[in-house]
């Protein structure tokens, strides 16, 4: 089974590549992209639509439905001559994204889009066949619902210049940093799993079978 515990390392890698997204965003507003569409289904779409509504973006639509009257009410909402369209799906094979892709690609040019996907996936190669602006690796070993502090969610606050937002995510971080250790620490560094053992055991045998430090003997946090 694959490691599926990379969102315990999500705050710590994405503050990493924060300037990354952020400079991508400058240069989309650069060249007048100064609206975002997410097209997106379940985890895709959750943390851009959270973001969007709690700040009160308006340059910014979620889509992450196929009706008709939907599709229509983002287009006409969003002048696809100012509109980066992010195309995020992280097997790459969602239908619904593709084909809000497909609709918004006979609108406007290659370079109005970016993705979202696992490495290897069929949009990954669609986004370099079709000259895309940008697209952008999901962690492999995050799945979609645990994905909000991931490039899923950080890039569109990128897009949506919400860096103070992002700001106050580091001093939360580094206190985050100090209350998990792996459990092949001992048992007084571990994370407090409340006072049900068969909780505890689970969830330590869990951590063992995913813990990267098991050869150098060093905590795992997420710092």
């Amino acid at each position: 089974m694959p490691d599926r515990l990379g969102w315990l390392d999500a705050p710590r890698a994405s503050l990493a590549l924060w300037d990354t997204w952020a400079r991508f965003a400058a240069a989309a507003r650069a060249d007048g992209l100064d609206r975002l569409v997410v097209c997106g289904m379940g985890g895709s779409s959750l943390a851009p639509h959270v973001l969007a509504t709690s700040f009160g973006a308006r340059a910014c639509t979620v889509l992450d439905s196929t009706d008709p009257g939907a599709v229509l009410d983002c287009e006409r909402a969003n002048d696809p001559a100012r509109t980066l369209y992010l195309i995020s799906s992280k097997s790459g094979t969602t239908v619904e994204t593709l084909s809000a892709y497909r609709y918004f690609a006979a609108r406007a040019p290659a370079q109005h889009f970016a993705a979202v996907t696992d490495p290897g996936t069929p949009l990954e190669r669609l986004a370099s066949e079709r000259g895309f602006r940008g697209c952008f690796p999901h962690p492999v070993d995050v799945g979609g619902r645990y994905a909000a502090l991931t490039v899923v969610g950080m890039l569109p606050a990128a897009l949506l210049g919400l860096d103070g937002w992002v700001s106050a995510l580091r001093p939360r971080r580094a206190r985050a940093a100090t209350s998990w250790r792996c459990s092949c620490r001992p048992a007084s560094r571990r994370w407090d799993c409340g006072s049900n053992s068969s909780w505890r055991r689970a969830r330590e045998k869990a951590a063992r079978a995913s813990c990267r430090c098991r050869d150098r003997r060093a905590a795992r946090t997420w710092s």
